[in-house]
């Protein structure tokens, strides 16, 4: 664990690509990509994380594709979210295409 108590701990290896914090439950991307957290992770009560951090990370195909999580850390539920598989990488990001609340992902 980091020293830090404001340190962001990754998950995954990848390019940060956006960094910010919630407003209420909105985020919003460099690309003017509006998001809600009940887009993004339906069927989990996101009231706890109003007005908190994100973080996007880009997975390029050079980069591991395992999630790892700090030693003390417990894993509590991982839900499913069916969904398309349009392409991430940000030059496809697109308004009319919010592909993270359309793709097919994992909640944990």
């Amino acid at each position: 664990m980091p020293d830090d108590a404001h340190a962001y701990v990754c998950p995954c290896d990848g390019v940060v690509q956006e960094i910010g914090r919630l407003d209420d439950q909105r985020l919003l991307t460099v690309k003017g990509i509006d998001y809600r957290l009940d887009e993004l992770a339906p069927s989990v009560q996101t009231a706890d994380y109003a007005n908190g951090h994100f973080a996007i990370l880009f997975l390029s195909p050079a980069d591991c594709h395992r999630v790892y999580a700090p030693s003390d850390a417990v894993l509590q539920e991982v839900v499913h979210v069916p969904g398309s598989r349009l392409l991430v990488h940000p030059p496809y990001q697109r308004r009319e295409f919010p592909v993270f609340s359309l793709n097919e992902r994992l909640v944990m």
